[in-house]
């Protein structure tokens, strides 16, 4: 599925603008004139979030009220159409051809999407909230019952969270949650492991070949998913200390943490391997492509390594970038923002 057309209406500085797309399209254009908010409008419509954790209400233009997001989606296969408006005015709305959409969790399996900007890092974001988000992102578009499952696994840790503040907690209460709290826990460690394994086997190949400068590079998962002992401390100190919840991940090199020495252009390359890694992952089980969009793209890289992961990035799916690309060469779409 390909992104044909985009309407935005109130986007940030957006008042009103009309897009369309090739397979490989770029925005390019003076800072702060809106590239990024294009591609945030994107995520934002397959996806049902923005680049930040922040209320959508953010997303809105000075002095507007509501914004409405609209693409069109072309089905290769059957050279269909697809028209999805995303509103926000005090609440989201939904609708694919003007049918109002309940079901979010088998639209957001439907519509692959991954990024990469400077707001939203993936596997290296400051956050590790979001570096775990971004993996189970990758999990539940080849697992969608995977999302249910974090549901309540999250929602038997706010139970047990709440008994474990009470001056007088219930203990037999506490140990139910936590044995429901320990499968879960397992269930959610052991795809994460299978999946950490995937990228692991991706970087290798890449840096291999392509990137050798990264050959001893991997992706380092810690848990302790698989300690129960520290159940029996909880109670005394009246916070949780088990579970996926605490799950880290870290970008090593040689059994070494390197993430604090490491420049900005390396830790993004490391982070651009990895999405793509993952986006081979969904294609290959699913049979479908990942739109990829990739914000302020050339930032970090020399020419060499930009062009050798624009050639692998825009292979076989559409891939829609920002940036300053001077020579403007092999872009199958240029669209240059202050024309506009």
């Amino acid at each position: 599925m390909l992104l044909s057309e985009l309407k935005l209406l109130n986007v940030r500085n957006h008042l009103k603008l009309d897009l369309t797309f090739a397979k490989e399209t770029l925005f390019i254009g003076a800072n702060g004139i809106g590239k990024s908010s294009i591609l945030e409008s994107i995520y934002l419509l397959l996806s049902m979030r923005g680049f930040k954790r922040q209320p959508l209400s953010s997303l809105i233009s000075f002095d507007e009220k509501f914004l409405r997001v609209e693409g069109i989606m072309f089905q290769q296969s059957d050279m269909s159409e697809q028209e999805i408006v995303l509103k926000y005015h005090n609440k989201k709305t939904l609708t694919i051809d003007g049918d109002s959409i309940n079901n979010y969790n088998e639209y957001l399996y439907s519509h692959l999407v991954k990024a990469y900007t400077p707001d939203h890092l993936g596997i290296l974001s400051v956050s590790q909230s979001d570096r775990r988000s971004f993996i189970d992102r990758s999990i539940f578009y080849t697992d969608i019952n995977y999302i249910n499952e974090l549901r309540s696994y999250n929602r038997y840790i706010d139970q047990k969270n709440e008994e474990i503040s009470k001056d007088s907690c219930d203990k037999l209460y506490i140990n139910i949650l936590n044995e429901k709290i320990f499968h879960l826990s397992n269930i959610i460690y052991k795809k994460r492991v299978a999946t950490v394994d995937k990228i692991n086997m991706g970087l290798s190949a890449y840096c291999g070949e392509d990137f050798k400068e990264f050959s001893n590079y991997y992706l380092h998962y810690e848990s302790n998913s698989l300690d129960d002992s520290l159940f029996s401390k909880e109670i005394y100190i009246k916070r949780s200390l088990y579970g996926s919840q605490r799950d880290k991940f870290y970008m090593y090199k040689d059994d070494k943490a390197i993430e604090r020495y490491s420049s900005f252009g390396q830790k993004k390359i490391f982070s651009l391997i990895v999405m793509l890694t993952l986006i081979n992952m969904i294609e290959g089980e699913r049979g479908e492509e990942v739109i990829c969009l990739l914000d302020d793209f050339e930032s970090g890289l020399d020419k060499n390594n930009s062009e050798k992961l624009r050639n692998i990035l825009s292979t076989g799916r559409q891939t829609i970038y920002s940036g300053i690309d001077n020579e403007r060469k092999g872009y199958e779409n240029v669209v240059d923002i202050s024309d506009l």
